[in-house]
């Protein structure tokens, strides 16, 4: 490791944020913290500063010396507006470090729209033709992104994984509706159809793909899809969590329609989820034989996978 490699996470108390910190530690990394909160889930071998992605005086403070900046910052879906902002703050911040700068960031598959996840697999050539706001907000972070590598302001890259799961990831679809329901008794009640196949990407494997690509000087310039595990239907794949933690006697059940609607009608989230909920009612397939095959990097055995969640949950819960 170079003295002057320092590895700023924006996002880092985050799920996926947290993976990246862990990784970055296992190899040996230079890692700073970025929160508004200036608070570190991680101990002191990691340096936690205070920042704040909106305001760009204080985030460029807070990334100064960086030579990676890894960003995985969410918002609520009514929120999602604000994210341009935040990549707009991103890229500037980067761009005052000097243009050898790397940003790597987080991304989902949003930008693709209906269209392309009907018709299927999801590969990283794609166009993008989402309709709903979501979907646009997220083509234009990445679009921008890109512009602003190929304008030699920054050097980037953009690791995408569809919906996650793993040790400590509470508020992910499957996290709220499978894995948090383990020891409660009841029956599981999944949105969308559950005999479509889905592509699901483990947690530390999300970590692990983004570090990869920030220390590989062919991933920048480019969109990836890290490596999700091999997709099979939403029945199958809470049937495997199930039997691993003992509970077979539970029924995995669609959630009826009528009740998103419903809920949509008081809940904000609820109503600003059901412009993807088309991601659940079609078979939702990624390809990221891309990744796996430039890296040469496999995902995590879905059997253990989803033992190790499985007993997070079950301690945790």
């Amino acid at each position: 490791m170079e003295k002057s490699e320092l590895n700023v996470v924006l996002g880092a108390n985050g799920n996926v944020g947290s993976y990246i910190v862990k990784e970055l530690l296992a190899r040996g990394k230079n890692v700073r913290i970025v929160s508004r909160s200036g608070n570190s889930n991680f101990g002191t071998s990691v340096k936690a500063v205070k920042g704040d992605a909106f305001d760009l005086e204080s985030l460029k403070a807070a990334v100064r010396g960086a030579t990676t900046i890894y960003h995985c910052i969410g918002l609520p879906y009514q929120d999602f507006p604000k994210l341009e902002i935040i990549m707009d703050n991103v890229i500037r911040a980067a761009a005052s470090q000097g243009n050898e700068t790397k940003v790597v960031y987080a991304d989902n598959m949003y930008a693709y729209g209906e269209y392309n996840v009907i018709k299927g697999p999801l590969k990283e050539d794609l166009p993008h033709l989402a309709e709903g706001k979501k979907g646009k907000i997220r083509s234009r972070i990445e679009v921008n992104l890109l512009n602003a590598h190929k304008e030699e302001k920054i050097r980037a890259t953009i690791g995408k994984g569809s919906d996650f799961f793993g040790p400590g990831a509470k508020n992910s679809m499957l996290g709220m509706y499978l894995f948090e329901k383990l020891n409660n008794g009841k029956d599981v009640n999944l949105i969308g159809n559950l005999d479509k196949r889905h592509s699901f990407i483990y947690l530390p494997d999300f970590g692990k793909g983004l570090v990869t690509l920030g220390e590989n000087e062919n991933a920048f310039g480019k969109t990836w899809h890290l490596p999700h595990v091999s997709s099979v239907t939403v029945r199958e794949f809470a049937e495997m969590v199930l039997k691993e933690a003992n509970t077979e006697s539970k029924k995995v059940k669609s959630m009826p329609k009528f009740m998103l609607l419903i809920g949509s009608l008081f809940i904000k989230t609820a109503r600003e989820f059901r412009e993807v909920a088309y991601q659940w009612e079609s078979d939702f397939v990624v390809d990221s034989s891309k990744f796996t095959s430039t890296f040469d990097v496999q995902p995590t055995d879905p059997e253990v996978a989803i033992q190790q969640t499985v007993e997070w949950h079950l301690k945790n819960n």
